[in-house]
């Protein structure tokens, strides 16, 4: 009794039959002779067929014997294939026993071809590191390791590095972060000792936001050096530092100095004011974290303000207001140190997925037409020239614009390279950092970061925020 089943089939073996195989052998046979019968395609990878072309095949592949005498592979198609594009004249092949059309027989090779291929897993970033770390530890060094085991030069020595850490084994080991490829891992091993960081940079693959995710982190932690380094030489120089005031001052908080007069109306200077029991300190927001002098109990010290009640008391404000302030406070100090993270993450992407094209960018005829339809007054911003040679590394003189005229070689495609790249480098040079505050469903900061979206850069939340039409209004923080 036979069967119909859905299967792919194909019949490659030309010429003659080989000598009668036996079952329960094995036989050098030429891979062009096999035939194939399976649930679908073998279809092997580049990265397969040079394997084999210098290794050779690792795992032999299984056949049964058919009624014309021909082998019809069993298990391991994708490893023939890759044998006969890799120009193998002769491989090892199993040979299980003999090809039955018999319904029961059909029913186990379709099952078994299926869970060959559905137990199959990829090599994950633990694999990788154990790899490279223990050829490593054989006396390979990373060039031979990226020959012969065909690991990326990059892959290499990310897992070299994370070796070298302390913690770079855990790291690796941790099932939490399997999705991680083993360069992400070498970022992650920086933050071992913030389990909410690393959690923070696992979630963010999934989103295509690790490398925002990592910057803002990188920032983060130096913000808080910078931070702990200003507050210690304030503390040594006889300051008590304090949390910054924000817009609720009254008799009863606290005035920065420039703010302060004495009784006559003179204003104190840091040295006057050096022996006041309310002499107090606090820090600016990121990134400079400038130090401000101020006074705690200010009149009860003699002092007077200079600009009376120059803003609301906390008791003239609703809780409800306050607790406005602090969220604006809080979204203003976030995006902006946001936004200076995203601009580094967007400029290393433009470097390694635009400035070195010689393919027409998409889109590009579009975007350059609306940007001299709509933003011509900012194409000839100063230093947009120096960005666009930075990204290009076209040398530049000390002085003057930089020359980014295409080379007479240059195609037309690696013109409009240019010429894009020159336009995005005006806008960049345009934004501040408070360009996320304004409706970007008009302006040319949405327009450039809708552009870059569109040829694959994935926008940080910040970004997303500057191509919405919100307005956040207020003083900047």
């Amino acid at each position: 009794m036979t069967t119909a089943t859905a299967e792919h089939r194909q019949d490659t073996g030309p010429g003659s039959p080989e000598p009668p195989y036996e079952p329960g052998t094995e036989r050098e046979v030429d891979p062009r002779k096999l035939v194939f019968r399976n649930i679908r395609e073998g279809r092997p990878s580049p990265g397969l067929i040079e394997s084999v072309r210098q290794r050779g095949l690792l795992t032999k592949p299984s056949a049964v014997i058919g009624a014309d005498g021909r082998l019809i592979v069993r298990l391991g198609e994708r490893r023939t294939r890759a044998a006969i594009e890799a120009g193998r004249e002769k491989i090892t092949v199993s040979i299980l026993g003999h090809d039955s059309a018999e319904t029961d027989a059909e029913i186990a090779r379709i099952i078994d071809q299926r869970e060959e291929n559905r137990h199959r897993q990829d090599l994950t970033a633990e694999d990788d590191f154990n790899t490279i770390e223990q050829l490593s530890l054989c006396g390979m060094s990373a060039e031979d390791i990226e020959k012969q085991a065909m690991i990326g030069r990059d892959r290499v020595d990310a897992a070299l590095t994370l070796a070298k850490s302390p913690t770079g084994k855990t790291t690796a080991a941790n099932k939490e972060f399997e999705q991680l490829d083993v360069i992400q891992l070498v970022a992650l091993d920086e933050f071992a000792d913030d389990p909410e960081a690393m959690r923070e940079l696992a979630e963010s693959v999934q989103a295509d936001r690790f490398e925002h995710v990592l910057q803002d982190l990188r920032r983060r932690r130096q913000d808080e050096e910078k931070k702990a380094a200003t507050t210690a030489q304030a503390k040594a120089d006889g300051y008590t530092i304090v949390d910054r005031p924000f817009a609720d001052y009254d008799d009863k908080t606290i005035l920065p100095l420039s703010r302060l007069t004495d009784k006559d109306g003179k204003h104190f200077t840091p040295e006057q004011h050096a022996k006041c029991p309310g002499r107090v300190a606090w820090l600016g927001y990121p990134p400079g974290f400038t130090l401000t002098e101020g006074c705690t109990g200010w009149s009860k010290h003699g002092h007077r303000d200079s600009q009376g009640r120059a803003r609301p008391r906390a008791a003239d404000l609703s809780p409800e207001e306050r607790a406005k302030q602090k969220a604006h406070r809080k979204l203003v100090i976030g995006n902006n140190r946001a936004w200076e993270s995203a601009e580094e993450v967007r400029h290393r992407w433009i470097v390694t997925h635009l400035a070195k094209s010689k393919t027409e960018p998409k889109g590009a005829a579009r975007f350059l037409a609306e940007a001299l339809a709509r933003d011509s007054a900012i194409l000839n911003e100063n230093g947009a020239d120096r960005l666009a040679a930075e990204w290009t590394g076209t040398k530049t003189p000390p002085y003057g614009r930089a020359d980014m005229t295409p080379a007479k070689s240059a195609t037309n495609a690696r013109c409009m390279v240019l010429a894009v790249l020159q336009v995005i480098a005006a806008y960049e040079v345009a934004t501040t950092r408070n360009s996320w505050r304004e409706d970007g469903t008009g302006n040319s900061t949405g327009r450039l970061l809708r552009y870059l979206s569109s040829l694959g850069y994935p926008l940080a939340e910040v970004e997303e925020f500057a191509i919405s039409e919100t307005i956040v209004a207020g003083e900047p923080a």
